[in-house]
């Protein structure tokens, strides 16, 4: 029996391990063995064209079963088709030059391109094997130093370059050319760094007669396909095409019948749909076929549509979904940068840490129907964003300065009556405004209206009316529950799925590109200010309750409890994910800790504040490390920020720097939310001066309040350093500390909802 057993446990691992060397030859066989990829890119297309087009061929495109998402197209240049060209050619946001449309043909018989190359570059390409039928762009350094000057920090032609260097071979065709101007944008997809593809057709040969289409000349489909099947059986990877027939209709516009110019935008896009069709089901190769677009038409973008539409068919597809990358967490939406490492990865090659993107995901979570209506969302959102927040803000400027005014003039003789008139609407709006970041926050479960004026009407009519409620309470009453809504939704939303932050006119900004996910600047000044009000007000319960200064370890633990849980959301990678906050928090939240143990820091000897000052560094490093050692995928911006730094990537760092600097500038400058700010810092001072009786007799009669506007107030200066749009955190928190102190001051000793007797000067 033992023998027996013995060669049945020997046969059962020789079986297993048979089994295993079986399975890990199929994946390497499957590995070694990519899909071909071909790019189509066309310029003036919108998520518009692709939608109707979708409607009109519901029956018989393979578009109803491909993956679709909506792109974002920055880059650091502008919108333009050659700056989004060199952009996905790098993998990171570059800027591109006019000169780069310039590409030809290697062919001998028309050597200009091989002319032009060498006197700009010095180097002869007669004698390589680019020489015969290759593309070369004769000004690829003109590419190169803009990006260098620049200093940008992106490698045109890597994409190129890297499926060089591991064997993979490319190659373009197609072109966006018109009498007046030589466009060619395929080869810049798939050149290497010397701007050179090894195959490609970029000429007059891609193009066919077309007497009734403006300018007489359309995109060669049947050319195009014939030669794409004659390179897939030569085992070319990456196939770049350019189909721009679009881009010549757009040079007529003013020239042609508008009726008419719609109904060839229509039939372009059609044609353009049924050539992709056809390219990915050719069933005999092997394909993953990405159509995007390179620019937007006029009308897109005067309507604020600012996302390009992308498309990926990868036969064979059995169900519809939306693509999306870990550059944006969102379903239905990527970002231009994340077209290189997607290609990469499908070829198996490995991707270079000079690409800022991630890889493509596909999705079957999210229908067609669903993405089209969430794309409307977004767009919607941004259109009104300016007209629904710029009110907002300059109500905010009015409701200050007109607090600050009344203090001023209360006493005068000349002015009581304006006064008296006056204090019961900044009663009512000091409160309201501080409510609004709630309703904008709860306004996507209603709906999102279409109109900004509308908006801003059912903004304010349910601020107004929750202000109204509040009121009736007793002052510390009021400003806790206004503090605890606006905190509270805030955090239980973005420990979700950020679904109402995302849709939020506070939320952050896809369109722009500034922030995809996490909790963003607007919203974590809220944060931080709203926490800090209704905790400060729960001290004053509490120690009016109590009658005592110093507060229990019951309240202390669950304070800490709560600014813990906050720190530790802002630091997690699929939460708050913002570095900055993570420094804000920690310090405005260790400040109001410390009073609260009856410990001022002013106060606290060296030992201590060297401790405390120990604790923040080791707690911040650890939560930076959180977003480290997770993988690329799951990293936040801060994650990938921290592996540069950890990576002694140093000039990168300084990019980082220098773009947070650049953009605090700007928007300190033309920002309206810096004005809120200033204003809001002016008037403190302005109190603390002229106010400096009723100051002080607020600091003594409700100190636990004194101490979280002071814990407000250096959050605020914390966030203007910290964080780049930092004035924009900076303004909403410092409205939650001067908004209910002008309250204060404002309904003064006559308001049965101050429960302190104040004697205004």
């Amino acid at each position: 029996m033992n023998k027996r057993y013995r060669k049945m446990v020997l046969f059962f691992l020789a079986f297993s391990f048979l089994t295993s060397f079986l399975c890990q030859s199929t994946v390497y066989s499957k590995k070694s063995t990519p899909p071909q990829v071909i790019l189509i890119m066309s310029g003036q297309v919108s998520l518009e064209d692709i939608h109707r087009a979708e409607n009109r061929k519901q029956n018989q495109s393979s578009f109803c079963t491909a993956f679709i998402g909506e792109m974002n197209m920055k880059t650091q240049a502008g919108l333009q088709d050659i700056h989004n060209a060199v952009t996905i050619s790098a993998g990171s946001r570059a800027a591109g030059s006019e000169w780069a449309r310039q590409a030809y043909g290697t062919n001998k018989q028309d050597n200009m391109g091989l002319a032009l190359y060498q006197q700009l570059s010095g180097i002869n390409m007669l004698s390589t094997e680019v020489a015969s039928s290759g593309v070369l762009l004769p000004y690829i350094e003109a590419l190169l130093k803009r990006n260098r000057d620049d200093d940008t920090g992106a490698i045109p032609g890597l994409l190129g370059e890297t499926l060089k260097r591991s064997g993979v071979k490319t190659a373009a065709i197609g072109n966006g050319d018109s009498d007046s101007r030589i466009s060619r944008l395929a080869p810049i997809l798939v050149m290497d760094r010397q701007g050179q593809v090894p195959e490609g057709k970029v000429g007059e040969q891609v193009l066919q007669p077309a007497p009734f289409f403006p300018g007489g000349k359309k995109t060669g489909y049947a050319q195009i396909e014939q030669q794409i099947d004659k390179w897939s059986a030569q085992g070319i990877g990456v196939i770049a095409v350019e189909l721009g027939d679009l881009t010549r209709l757009e040079m007529f516009r003013d020239k042609v019948n508008s009726q008419r110019y719609e109904q060839l935008r229509d039939q372009c896009v059609d044609e353009m749909m049924q050539f992709v069709n056809r390219i990915a089901g050719n069933q005999a190769f092997p394909r993953k076929v990405l159509f995007f677009s390179s620019s937007l038409p006029k009308e897109a973008i005067q309507s604020k549509k600012l996302m390009g539409p992308v498309v990926l068919l990868d036969h064979p597809n059995r169900r519809a979904g939306v693509l999306l990358s870990a550059t944006t967490r969102q379903p239905g939406l990527l970002a231009n940068i994340d077209i290189a490492p997607s290609v990469l990865e499908w070829l198996h090659v490995a991707i270079p840490a000079e690409m800022k993107g991630q890889p493509i995901r596909q999705s079957v979570s999210v229908s067609h129907h669903s993405f089209w209506m969430e794309s409307e969302r977004t767009d919607r959102v941004y259109a009104n964003r300016s007209n629904v927040l710029y009110p907002y803000t300059a109500l905010v400027l009015l409701v200050i300065l007109a607090a600050a005014f009344y203090l001023l003039a209360v006493n005068n003789r000349r002015l009581s009556s304006l006064c008296s008139r006056l204090k019961p609407f900044l009663l009512l709006c000091m409160p309201a405004l501080l409510l609004v970041p709630f309703v904008f926050l709860l306004l996507p479960l209603v709906f999102i209206p279409s109109g900004s004026f509308v908006t801003l009407l059912l903004v304010a009519g349910v601020s107004m009316l929750m202000a109204y409620l509040l009121r009736k309470a007793d002052f510390t009453v009021c400003f806790f529950w206004i503090g605890l809504l606006n905190w509270v939704p805030l955090l239980i939303d973005g420990v979700g799925e950020g679904t109402l932050i995302k849709r939020s006119y506070l939320g952050f900004d896809p369109v722009i590109g500034a922030r995809y996910y996490g909790i963003g600047n607007e919203y974590m000044g809220v944060l931080v200010g709203a926490t800090l009000l209704s905790v400060s007000l729960a001290a004053e319960f509490h120690r009016l309750r109590n009658k005592r200064e110093q507060k229990g370890a019951l309240f202390r633990a669950v304070a800490a409890g709560v600014f813990l849980i906050q720190i530790l959301y802002m630091a997690w990678p699929e939460g708050g994910a913002k570095a900055g906050g993570i420094i804000v928090l920690l310090i405005s939240y260790t400040y109001v800790m410390l009073r609260y143990a009856g410990n001022a820091p002013a106060s606290a000897n060296v030992k201590r504040k060297l401790i405390v000052a120990g604790g923040i560094v080791v707690l911040s490093v650890l939560l930076f490390m959180v977003n480290d050692i997770v993988s690329a995928e799951r990293q936040s911006h801060v994650g990938r920020a921290v592996h540069e730094l950890t990576g002694g990537n140093w000039a990168e760092i300084g990019r980082i720097v220098k773009r947070k600097i650049h953009m605090n500038l700007r928007l300190t400058l033309h920002s309206p939310w810096s004005k809120v700010f200033l204003v809001a810092i002016g008037v403190i001072l302005w109190l603390l001066v002229k106010q400096a009786s009723s100051i002080r007799r607020i600091a003594e009669t409700k100190p636990d309040l004194t101490n979280g506007v002071r814990g407000i107030g250096l959050g605020a200066l914390t966030a203007v350093f910290t964080n780049d749009s930092g004035i924009i955190a900076a303004a909403l928190a410092i409205m939650y500390a001067v908004i209910p102190l002008l309250y204060f001051l404002v309904a003064g000793h006559g308001d049965k909802r101050i429960s302190t007797p104040l004697t205004t000067p």
